[in-house]
């Protein structure tokens, strides 16, 4: 059985992202840990899809609405990309499942986030499913023993995580 989505385990990996950050980017610091209102409609999108029984198709589709929906809420004052990444990779892995993006896919899953940040009205499904897709080619089973050494894992991911706060890259 998957893992619900919490509202206080979302503002903690986000907390973690602007620390991250502003430790590493003196010259573009973000806002320390502001929440807007939204969080409570992230969690509830989340929690809303993955019902369907089969858990790995479960999984997916509430990582991927967990991905896609911070990104398009833009429920935090700063990191919400970023957030969505690491939010995604830890609700992967407390699933028995780790996320591998490979520097030939980061502007994918870049360009990605910035759709579906940029339509405003609704959340975009055709991006969702390619953020489904995106998230069936990158994603793997793994073992008991992994899953726990795998604490600070969003350090190792610190090169997508600068792209994901950068739009400019998406131009290269």
């Amino acid at each position: 059985m998957n893992q619900l989505i919490q509202k206080q385990n979302l503002i903690a990996i986000n907390k973690k992202v602007i620390d991250y950050w502003n430790k590493n980017r003196q010259d573009l610091l973000l806002e320390q840990f502001a929440v807007r209102g939204e969080i409570e409609q992230v969690v509830e999108i989340v929690n809303s899809v993955g019902n369907s029984g089969n858990h790995l198709h479960d999984v997916i589709e509430k990582s991927a609405y967990l991905m896609g929906s911070i990104a398009w809420i833009q429920a935090f004052a700063g990191g919400n990309k970023r957030t969505a990444y690491i939010a995604t990779k830890e609700f992967l892995q407390n699933n028995g499942y780790l996320l591998q993006v490979k520097s030939d896919s980061i502007k994918e899953l870049t360009h990605l986030l910035y759709s579906i940040q940029e339509e405003r009205s609704q959340l975009n499904f055709s991006t969702m499913k390619k953020i489904i897709f995106f998230l069936m080619k990158h994603v793997k089973m793994i073992d008991q023993d992994t899953k726990r050494r795998l604490d600070e894992f969003f350090i190792e991911d610190s090169k997508l995580l600068e792209y994901l706060g950068k739009e400019e890259f998406l131009k290269k």
